[in-house]
């Protein structure tokens, strides 16, 4: 448990620097729309931006799947209580 508080804590560290190192103000433009922010808000925003178009993406077929691993599961399981084990006569 302690080293995951030192990987955040090494990871935020590492925000943090990335963070002052990019304080440039930058001016973006998208269509008719402009915005002035600071270079690092804008790099932390597309990466978020990115996970969550991933997220939109990749959920529905995880979905699917877990549906479909339950139903197997309850097929497996129906089988097994089917199964009847019958010896062998020699």
């Amino acid at each position: 448990m302690k080293i995951y508080v030192y990987i955040i804590v090494f990871l935020a560290a590492l925000l943090l620097v990335f963070v002052l190192q990019n304080a440039t103000p930058v001016f973006v433009t998208f269509g008719f729309w402009q915005i002035q922010m600071s270079l690092s808000s804008i790099i932390l925003l597309s990466i978020v931006g990115g996970a969550l178009l991933m997220l939109a993406f990749v959920t529905p077929s995880r979905l699917r799947k877990r549906k479909e691993l339950q139903k197997m599961q309850q097929r497996y399981q129906q089988l097994e209580r089917n199964y009847t084990i019958t010896p062998k006569k020699l």
